[in-house]
């Protein structure tokens, strides 16, 4: 707050400019199902009238909130695929759309030996995608979490 303060002059002529562009872009919209509720996916439009579904990040929760594949970092990756699946699908889009990935791993070397599986259920290898290691997710239970970033028409 304080750095927009330092600059408030500037700042308010750069909104301004950018005010033209904003006023007419569509609201965001929420996937809704199949894919889950909670965290929240959302379509959103671009300035340059592209539209992108941020799948928000997906876990091993099957559909009725259980883990599956506790201590399975291939059965996690598979149901994380097929919850990512069932949003992009709510929109019209495959994984062949995704662009790229935001990947939290619990056991990093454990993800790395199904690197095989990845292309399948999270599109092709982009060098915006990233994985991040991460001690521990929400549940003890979850060894995997992805966020995905995928054009849409």
């Amino acid at each position: 707050m304080d750095r927009w303060r330092q600059n408030t002059d500037d700042n308010i002529k750069r909104a301004d400019a950018k005010w033209s562009t904003v006023k007419n872009q569509p609201e965001p919209v929420i996937v809704g199902a199949p894919c889950r509720e909670k965290p929240t996916s959302v379509v959103i439009s671009l300035d340059s009238g592209d539209r992108r579904v941020l799948v928000g990040a997906q876990t091993a929760l099957s559909d009725d909130g259980n883990v599956v594949g506790k201590g399975d970092m291939r059965a996690q990756i598979e149901q994380v695929g097929r919850n990512v699946d069932a949003c992009l699908k709510a929109v019209g889009a495959t994984p062949k759309d995704i662009v790229f990935t935001v990947s939290h791993v619990t056991h990093l070397t454990e993800f790395d030996k199904y690197a095989d599986l990845l292309p399948r259920y999270f599109g092709p290898p982009s060098p915006m995608s990233t994985t991040v290691p991460t001690p521990q997710l929400s549940s003890p239970d979850l060894m995997l979490s992805v966020e995905v970033f995928a054009a849409i028409k």
